[in-house]
């Protein structure tokens, strides 16, 4: 027997809002633990965190109930899992675009100090 469209509707947007709520949760702890510089870094990192998620987190609660055997995604469970991969996907977004925000002032400040740094990195002389 099939079931309505309108469960499956419903089921498919209750994962969406708590994959995003997870991913907006793990962005605020990790904002805890460095502020952003201003209200509008803030917001740039939530969205991209929240948007990050949406658009991954289904990808990779996919490939991780597919290649990790121990992982079984139902009922519950499910949930619970598919919250915790989305806050692991916006925690890793929020991460990157802080990292990519402070290299571009870095870069913008002492370009050469950077280019000096790189160098080093690689060891070339």
């Amino acid at each position: 027997m099939t079931e309505p469209a309108t469960i499956v509707a419903g089921g498919y947007a209750t994962a969406k809002g708590l994959g995003a709520g997870a991913a907006f949760l793990a962005a605020m702890l990790i904002a805890i633990t460095r502020p952003p510089k201003n209200r509008a870094e803030l917001f740039t990192r939530a969205f991209v965190a929240i948007a990050s998620s949406l658009l991954f987190g289904g990808f990779f609660v996919t490939v991780l109930d597919y290649y990790i055997p121990f992982v079984n995604v139902s009922g519950v469970v499910f949930g619970e899992f598919h919250a915790a991969v989305h806050g692991l996907v916006g925690a890793t977004a929020w991460g990157v675009v802080g990292g990519v925000g402070a290299l571009m002032d870095f870069l913008k400040n002492k370009p050469v100090d950077f280019l000096i740094k790189l160098k080093s990195i690689f060891f070339l002389k």
